[in-house]
């Protein structure tokens, strides 16, 4: 989402996978931008996919920054233990 709140989706009536994943992100990266673009993705294996991988290069050289969320246990995370649905 921008700072002026315009949000860009992408939706499939399909499973997603890597494929889906690397036309969307290249799509979002081909659009005209003004300020600097970040790309935050989770661990799932279709954001690991190598068909993704292969395009870090070009979205970057697009000025489009791509980082992964670091890996972490709800055990840790203060907000999840209070919701999840069991007792440790």
């Amino acid at each position: 989402m921008s700072l002026s709140c315009h949000l860009t989706v992408y939706h499939s009536e399909q499973s997603l996978d890597g494929e889906f994943i690397k036309n969307s992100l290249s799509d979002f990266c081909k659009r005209e931008h003004k300020k600097p673009r970040v790309i935050v993705m989770d661990n799932g294996p279709i954001h690991h996919a190598q068909i993704v991988k292969d395009e870090f290069e070009e979205w970057q050289s697009q000025e489009v920054s791509i980082f992964f969320l670091p890996t972490y246990s709800p055990l840790f995370d203060g907000v999840l233990r209070h919701t999840w649905p069991c007792s440790w």
